[in-house]
Parts: C-alpha cells; structure tokens; sequence
C-alpha cells in the first residue's frame, strides 16, 4: 500500500519540482535584467575613461530614512594637490548648511519664500558633520560664513604633489522646501547636499557666496561612486551609471557633481539614444513617458548638433520646483507641467545643460551668461526641430524680440556676473532671453551652421574642464576665420535700455 501511494503522488512531486525549477530560474533572469538595465557597457566610453584619470575621487555610503528625512553617511575624497601652491587649509563646501535657517536658505528669499515653502512655513535642513580626519588623523574644522556653507580644514603644510585622503562622517537633513534641496509631495530632491572640494583658482580657495538665484557653485570634474540604501519600495534617480542591489550603487566619471532624488511613487519610463541609458521618473506613468520622450529628443538633436553625450545614462525626474528645472551630471530635475509644450522646452534647457556646464563648464558666478544663454540658444534648436520652424518663429517674436524692450536698471548687462542682478527677473530676461537672442542674432549674421561649427570647438577644447568669454571668441574665430568680438561688447557689456 505504501508503494502505490508513493507511485501515486511521484508525478506530482515532479511537477512541483519543476514548478519550483522555473520558478528560481525566472527569478535569477529578472534580477540578471535588473543587475544591468541602465549600464551600456559599452559606454562607459574611452574616452570618459581617459578624461577621468587622475581626477578627485568620491566615495559616499549614505543609507535613506524618510521617517527621519535624513541620509546618514561616509564620505572619502582622494585629491592630489595640484594647485602649485603649499597649502594650510583645504576647503570644502557644505551648501545643505544655508538651508538652516531661513536668512541664509536660497529658498527663503522674497521671490520664492511660498513657492518653496507653502503654506507650511519654513523647515530647516542642513549637514551635522561628526567626524573630519585627515590622511588617517582626526583634523580641526570650522566654518567660515555665517551660512556655514564654506568649510575650513586645517592642515599641516600639503606640498604640491602630496596626495590627501579626507574621511566624514555627518547626517543630511532634508528639508521640507519646493526647491533642489527639500521634498515635496513625497519625492526628495537632493542636489548640492554633499560637501564637496571648492575650487581652486588664483592662488585661493573660491568662497563664493550661495545666493538665492542663479547656479552659485563652480567645480571640478571628479569620479564619484556612491552606495545608497533605501528601504524596500523607493527608488532613486540620480548622477551615474546604476547596479542594482542592496545598497544601490552609481558610479559616475567626470562629473562636476552628484545629485539624487528619491521616492516611493515613482513610475518610470525609458529609452535609448545611441549608447546612452534615457530613464524617467515621476508621480504617473504620463508623466514619465512624456519627460522620457522629450529627453530622448533632445538627446538626438544635441548629439548631432554639439556632439555625442559622453556619459552612458541620463536620468530626468518630475520635481516640484519653483523655476522650470535643474541640471546636474547625467541627472536632470523638471518641474512637473501640464502642458507639454512647455515640459519639452524645459527638458531642452536643462539638457542643454549636459553640454554646457556638465561638459564644458565654465564660470557660473563670473561668465553667468556662458552657461545660461548657450542652453537657451540650445534650446531653439529643439523647437525648431520638435515643434517646427513656425513655432520657433513664434517664440523668437513673443518672446526672444520682447525681452529687448524691457529697461533693466542699474546697468546690468547679458556678461554681467551673478552678484549683480538683483533677482530671478532680471536673472532671466537677461541671460535666458536677451542672450539666447543675441546668440540667434550671431547664427544669422554667420550662419547657423558656422556657429554649431564653433560651440563644437568650443566644447571641445574645454570638455571637462573650463571655458570663458575669450575661449568662446576664439571659437568663433576658428569657425569663421573672423573676429567677432566688437559683436558680443555691444551685447555682453552694452547696457540697452529698451531698445532692439
């Protein structure tokens, strides 16, 4: 009797087997797919490669509380002092630290006070650093600004050449706040949180202050690897190339910077362009498709008019910001719209931005136009190309020619540096309108084809690293074989005052 009923249930017993077989062998080939689904490993490109040799390296291990909106983290920054200069002092910047308090937060001006904090009021965020040390050796440190933003370390005496090791340990908190740093509607923005060495020009340190508008931050190119854990649920967009597990862990070469943002209520859609990885994240599946399709858009008019994106990921997220977006290393922040029109030309600017700025930096602070103006002249080309040369004709009358009637005061100026403007207003009339129509003013006087001929020198001679006002001169010069520089005075140093 015992022998039947084993006979009797044998093919069940295989079935079940072969059942539980499938059932790892689907799972061991989901988490394959996952392992890989944003690293083309083709394109973490030679020349990406060869770029980042010898640059600054970050290493972060942050673990996500969202009971606490907290990360808490590791930090380590391998430099090598190649400044030509003996130096007492290493500088880092801890920018989260001006969200603290609501006379230093860049959120908390008049402009944007609401848009960023609502109704709610202000929500301090910021760093609590608890541990520094120095090539293995705890070291003294003090901050420098009111703001706490600037961060002193003192040092024994780093001879050019020396190699430093920095080790930290400190808590972000993120604040309740509209804005690239803060969260809203459950999705964290994380951007210019994670201390970060300042830069080093003219024999010092730069200390610029982080105001309240524009992008107050200029950097260095360094490779950055960062382990993030999450809890169970949340994702994360963000600076790099991905492999999932537990932690997350992004790897990024030559990148100015490393942003997140994380959330529980993600969708997402995706795309390739070429060789690079195109990932949306946003609160529905609409959205996603929508920013992923204009992202990847993008993408193919800038790869062929400036050249190809380097990087082998683009990440764009839905974040509620009180300006159209925000641009970082392979990672883009675009205020959620509903009309999508106006969510492609967005996406345009900020991915503009991966060209200039994450590419080919320049002086944010000193040369605002160079990063702004070049996006917003980038931009066009996306209407024109995606909407149509009547839309563009649109714009450029509505509102590119308008922009030219407006009377800015006090002399301020499209080359005008960024402690000069007094407010997002003139912060956009003047560098993302006048200059973008000053840049279309140059593209019809030498040809639209001569001037993408110059950005692309422009880019090149200054991929990962820095451009001014004289590199883009001579750019134009190699282009045309003619000096435009009496053309960019009378725009760039000329004020108008409300007249084409």
């Amino acid at each position: 009797m015992k022998l039947s009923m084993r006979a009797k249930w044998r093919p069940l017993g295989f079935a079940a087997l072969a059942l539980l077989t499938a059932l790892v062998i689907w799972i061991a080939a989901r988490n394959a797919r996952n392992a890989t689904l944003d690293v083309p490993a083709a394109r973490a490109s030679e020349e990406l490669t060869l770029a980042s040799e010898g640059m600054p390296e970050y290493e972060i291990t942050a673990a996500f509380d969202p009971s606490a909106s907290t990360l808490s983290c590791t930090q380590t920054v391998k430099w090598t002092n190649d400044t030509g200069e003996l130096l007492d002092k290493i500088v880092l910047r801890a920018y989260a630290n001006a969200f603290a308090s609501d006379e230093t937060s860049p959120a908390a001006s008049f402009e944007l006070y609401d848009l960023c904090y609502g109704k709610a009021g202000f929500n301090p965020g910021g760093i609590d650093i608890t541990s520094v040390m120095l090539n293995g050796a705890p070291a003294d440190w003090s901050y420098a600004d009111d703001a706490r933003t600037i961060m002193y370390i003192t040092a024994p005496p780093q001879t050019p050449g020396v190699s430093i090791r920095l080790s930290l340990e400190y808590t972000i908190t993120i604040p309740q706040c509209a804005y690239r740093f803060g969260f809203s509607d459950g999705i964290y923005a994380i951007g210019n949180a994670f201390p970060i060495l300042a830069i080093f020009r003219d024999g010092e340190w730069r200390e610029d202050k982080y105001g309240e508008y524009g992008d107050p931050f200029v950097h260095e190119c360094a490779n950055w690897r960062v382990a993030l854990t999450l809890p169970r649920g949340w994702q994360a967009a963000a600076t790099g190339a991905r492999t999932y597990g537990d932690p997350l862990i992004f790897e990024a070469r030559a990148a100015r910077d490393f942003a997140l943002v994380i959330s529980n209520r993600f969708s997402t859609a995706r795309a390739t362009v070429g060789g690079t990885s195109v990932t949306a994240y946003a609160a529905s599946s609409g959205q996603a498709r929508a920013l992923v399709q204009a992202g990847a858009r993008a993408l193919e008019i800038y790869n062929e008019a400036f050249g190809e994106y380097p990087w082998p990921t683009y990440d764009l997220a839905a974040v509620s910001l009180p300006f159209g977006g925000m641009e970082y290393p392979c990672l883009s922040m675009i205020s959620p719209q509903t009309d999508s029109i106006q969510l492609g030309r967005a996406v345009a600017h900020e991915t503009a931005h991966q060209w200039f700025y994450s590419l080919a930096g320049s002086d944010a602070v000193e040369e605002p136009w160079l990063d702004e103006s070049l996006c917003s002249f980038a931009a066009l080309l996306y209407i024109n190309k995606a909407e149509g040369s009547a839309s563009l004709e649109t714009y450029l009358s509505t509102v590119i020619e308008p922009s030219f009637q407006l009377t800015i005061p006090r002399g301020i100026t499209i080359g005008s540096p960024l402690w000069a403007f007094a407010g997002w207003g003139e912060y956009r009339v003047l560098l993302y309108e006048r200059g973008c129509g000053m840049l279309w003013g140059l593209s019809e006087a030498i040809g639209e084809q001569k001037l993408l001929e110059a950005l692309r020198l422009y880019i090149d001679n200054a991929s990962f690293g820095f451009a001014s006002r004289q590199d883009f001169l001579y750019a134009i010069y190699q282009a045309t074989g003619s000096d435009w520089e009496g053309y960019l005075i009378d725009y760039l140093d000329t004020y108008i005052e409300g007249s084409w």
